[in-house]
């Protein structure tokens, strides 16, 4: 039972190390994620976490205004 724990835990443990390589080159490709980084203190895990919410929030913000003006 313990080994197939410890195999699992190391099979995730190496899928969240090839997500984690993806969303790194994710950000240092995005140039809104450059732009963050040139702050100091901020590294690739701020713009990888902020963006996609702005995005998020961008989009809700047009959905609400397109349903204002439709009305």
């Amino acid at each position: 039972m313990l080994q197939r724990l410890i195999a699992e835990l190391e099979r995730v443990t190496k899928q969240l190390s090839e997500v984690d390589k993806v969303v790194a080159q994710q950000t240092l490709d995005d140039p809104r994620a450059l732009k963050l980084m040139t702050i100091p203190g901020v590294s690739s895990v701020v713009p990888s976490t902020v963006l996609p919410l702005s995005a998020t929030s961008h989009a809700s913000r047009r959905r609400i205004s397109s349903a204002a003006t439709s009305v």
